[in-house]
């Protein structure tokens, strides 16, 4: 009998620690307007009337579906969101801290996220870009091209 509890909580701990490992606060960068947003994926998405074009490894669709779509993919890699206006107080509405400003834009960090990638030695899991009268927001950070 004691093995089998033994298991039980073997496989309950096993599925808390993956959970807690997959389970990322991704920021909501739907909620900073209408635009286009891109899903950076490794492999082919499914098929959807909700996708509106798939370029190497990107996944593009309306902000206002990126909830849906997001939903529908696998090995999600990173998102973007490009505005159609400039937004200066991204990093503040999104709720993260600005950790550095250089040639490439603002970059943010915040606890809440998991993802994260290195930046000249500081830890960064988002990056604002602002460039002819648009908006370019990446978590974790802009994969594609801007």
């Amino acid at each position: 009998m004691l093995v089998p509890r033994f298991l039980i909580f073997c496989g309950l701990a096993v599925s808390i620690v993956f959970y807690s490992l997959v389970m990322d606060v991704t920021p909501k960068l739907e909620t900073l307007g209408e635009g286009e947003y891109s899903f950076y994926i490794s492999g082919t998405p499914p098929k959807s009337p909700l996708i509106t074009k798939y370029i190497n490894n990107t996944v593009f669709c309306k902000s206002s579906d990126a909830a849906k779509v997001r939903s529908l993919l696998k090995n999600l890699n990173g998102e973007s969101i490009t505005l159609n206006s400039v937004k200066t107080d991204v990093l503040k509405k999104l709720n993260y801290q600005k950790t550095f400003v250089n040639s490439f834009g603002q970059f943010g960090y915040s606890t809440r996220a998991q993802a994260l990638v290195r930046v000249n030695g500081k830890k960064v899991n988002l990056q604002v870009v602002i460039k002819d009268g648009k908006t370019i927001v990446g978590f974790p950070v802009i994969l594609g091209s801007y």
